[in-house]
């Protein structure tokens, strides 16, 4: 072998190596879908604020993942979303459909960016449980949260979110999404 075939083999090794590395930092859709979740309606809350949208919060749960008095118990992952600003909810739709960007404007159809302030995670955010206790907890920075009628009462909806490190996230929920309003 001469020297320009090593070198060649070698580039080639390195570009085949800086080419599977240097893609899209994508994740398959995970096995385990989220399978139950809550939407809460906190109406206009920010009004005051000048903010002119409704307010929602929503969490899905995967695994064997409960919401409880105490906090949550289980082994799985819970997706937060807080402060989702909509337009006025409707008869027909009570929490309404489209697709809700992360963005921290506070426009209708967005949701904050994940965050720790005040000692408590806002936005959009994941938390792995295991036996009720966190594991891991990661804030998402962009993406988008698509809210699509299904069949009756059921909702799809599907999240593709990048993580602060870059890492992009996907997943989805399809079911019943049990809506209840906030009472202060």
């Amino acid at each position: 072998m001469n020297n320009r075939h090593i070198l060649f083999c070698s580039l080639a090794v390195l570009s085949a190596i800086c080419f599977t590395s240097c893609k899209k930092n994508d994740e398959p859709r995970p096995a385990a879908q989220f399978t139950s979740g809550i939407a809460i309606y906190y109406a206009d809350y920010y009004r005051d604020k000048g903010v002119d949208a409704y307010v929602w919060e929503m969490e899905f749960y995967s695994g064997s993942v409960e919401a409880t008095e105490d906090g949550y118990s289980g082994t799985g992952q819970i997706l937060t979303f807080t402060d989702v600003f909509s337009p006025a909810p409707t008869e027909t739709e009570p929490l309404p459909l489209g697709a809700y960007m992360v963005s921290d404007s506070h426009e209708v159809f967005t949701t904050i960016a994940g965050m720790q302030k005040d000692g408590y995670d806002l936005g959009a955010y994941l938390t792995t449980l295991v036996d009720g206790q966190t594991s891991a907890l990661e804030y998402f920075s962009t993406g988008s949260v698509e809210i699509k009628q299904g069949t009756g009462d059921t909702l799809n909806i599907s999240f593709d979110l990048m993580r602060h490190n870059g890492n992009i996230y996907h997943n989805d929920f399809h079911g019943i999404l049990p809506l209840y309003t906030a009472v202060w």
